[in-house]
């Protein structure tokens, strides 16, 4: 990996940003954020160990340990995109959950699959809203409103789209009660999938490091391993976040 093209891309990226810029974040704040060529080394600092009762030992602040990102043996900057990715699929997800009127947006996770591919259904076809409760697809030619109309099924959106000739009618659940319950169930679902899929993640990314760790020292290896685990935290944290603010707009619409 080119040295100065890894940097780059590190201090851009805004997950480790967020990270070295947040007072209650584990690192010190060095000078990541300020995207700074000639950056050679991350300071980790650990938190602070507690006493028998669960209180501090009397220093505010744990101890520090430093690694050189030229000799980090992974790619930091890939495995904060891959985490951002997870998330922003998480995102997605997200954004096609009904909590208010019908809206095109509710359709751009389905995918269409006709003569060996597959690609989104709005690459497909017109989505256009009727009322506040039904959705029209218009496809172009008969193959592609049968692939459509399978693909709409399939993806459980609606309990009975209609297609007729080269349109889909999809009716949207009423907003009631049980149905807006049903939904946040669904939006939980999604996050304990997304947070399993980043902790498998974090254990291959660290079982790399340790692989792959050898002639590093002893506290090089325990700085790598808190930075990368931090970094999964704070996606799981961000993944919290989504989850918390799309339940409370499907239970209080």
């Amino acid at each position: 990996i080119n040295m100065a093209h890894q940097l780059r891309r590190l201090c851009r990226t805004p997950l480790l940003q967020s990270l070295l810029t947040t007072p209650s974040a584990t690192f010190a704040p060095i000078s990541l954020r300020h995207a700074a060529p000639s950056l050679s080394a991350v300071t980790v600092r650990f938190a602070s160990h507690k006493g028998k009762k669960g209180k501090k030992s009397g220093k505010s602040k744990g101890p520090v340990a430093s690694f050189s990102l030229e000799l980090c043996p992974l790619d930091l900057p890939k495995i904060e995109e891959k985490i951002s990715g997870q998330v922003n699929h998480l995102r997605i997800e997200y954004g096609s959950i009904r909590t208010g009127e019908a809206s095109p947006a509710l359709l751009d996770n389905i995918k269409v699959n006709m003569a060996g591919a597959t690609f989104p259904l709005k690459q497909a076809a017109q989505v256009s809203v009727k009322n506040n409760n039904t959705l029209i697809v218009s496809c172009f030619d008969p193959d592609t409103a049968a692939a459509a109309f399978e693909a709409i099924k399939e993806a459980d959106v609606a309990p009975n789209p209609v297609r007729e000739d080269l349109t889909i009618k999809v009716q949207m659940p009423l907003l009631t009660k049980e149905y807006r319950e049903q939904i946040a169930k669904k939006a939980k679902e999604q996050l304990e999938k997304s947070k399993q899929a980043l902790r498998k993640a974090r254990s291959h990314t660290l079982g790399q490091l340790k692989k792959q760790g050898d002639g590093l020292s002893k506290d090089e290896l325990k700085a790598m391993d808190a930075y990368i685990g931090a970094l999964y935290d704070q996606g799981s944290a961000e993944a919290e976040d989504l989850y918390q603010a799309k339940h409370t707009e499907v239970l209080s619409n």
